[in-house]
């Protein structure tokens, strides 16, 4: 990623920029040696021994001055890279939870699978939209963490319909056909107690001669929604 190649090159310059300074510094002082002359101290007088050497010590504070700075930007380099890094990561686990709260990621965890037969010599023919869309309205609020009906993973965008005067459903624009299979992740107790209570709408399904089985599993799989999530009306 770009994050990452521009850490790789900051690590770099940085390193450059240390070895740079040491070398300044270690020149600058070979150089002051040479550039007294052990003869000549020797006949200076004590005057100009003292400005001398007062000299050599403010050259070596200036190299020692500059080999500080550039230790301090190597440094900033180094808390400017590892603070990238962190972005970056927080960033991918921001995204990570987005696509979960929106589908767009397999998930599987413990929950419910209800396994709706539809009986057409029931009291109520078949089982229509208003059944479907009553159950996941029904999980969702017992906390369903994700639900799908027979592998079409239901977002908050997902119609749930019936065409052809009730005789064909669609979920996510997708025929689909009895018997009926919805899975959902949460509480296994809440979810099946939100389908099979009394007046809840298995109670209802099965009063109207339509099996509806649920079984608990410890590892639910919800495929992820494999569409274009796109608003139609927002700009």
């Amino acid at each position: 990623m770009k994050i990452k190649k521009t850490g790789k090159t900051t690590l770099i310059i940085t390193i450059g920029i240390a070895c740079f300074a040491l070398v300044t510094v270690m020149s600058m002082q070979f150089k002051i040696v040479n550039q007294t002359d052990i003869n000549e101290l020797e006949v200076m007088r004590e005057e100009e021994l003292r400005t001398e050497l007062a000299n050599i010590k403010e050259k070596y504070k200036e190299a020692e001055n500059k080999y500080n700075e550039k230790l301090q930007k190597l440094e900033e380099y180094n808390q400017k890279e590892a603070s990238e890094e962190e972005t970056e990561e927080l960033v991918k686990k921001e995204l990570e939870q987005v696509n979960l709260i929106l589908g767009k990621t397999d998930v599987q965890g413990k929950g419910i699978k209800i396994t709706l037969v539809e009986n057409k010599d029931a009291e109520s023919g078949i089982i229509t939209a208003d059944n479907l869309n009553m159950i996941v309205n029904s999980l969702k609020e017992a906390g369903a963490e994700a639900i799908s009906i027979n592998g079409e993973r239901i977002i908050n965008m997902t119609d749930i319909v019936s065409v052809h005067e009730g005789t064909i459903l669609r979920v996510n624009q997708q025929r689909v056909m009895p018997p009926y299979v919805i899975k959902a992740i949460g509480d296994q107790t809440y979810l099946e107690g939100t389908i099979l209570g009394n007046g809840r709408e298995g109670d209802k399904l099965k009063k109207l001669g339509h099996d509806v089985i649920i079984e608990k599993d410890a590892k639910i799989e919800i495929p992820k929604y494999n569409k274009e999530i796109k608003a139609k009306y927002i700009k």
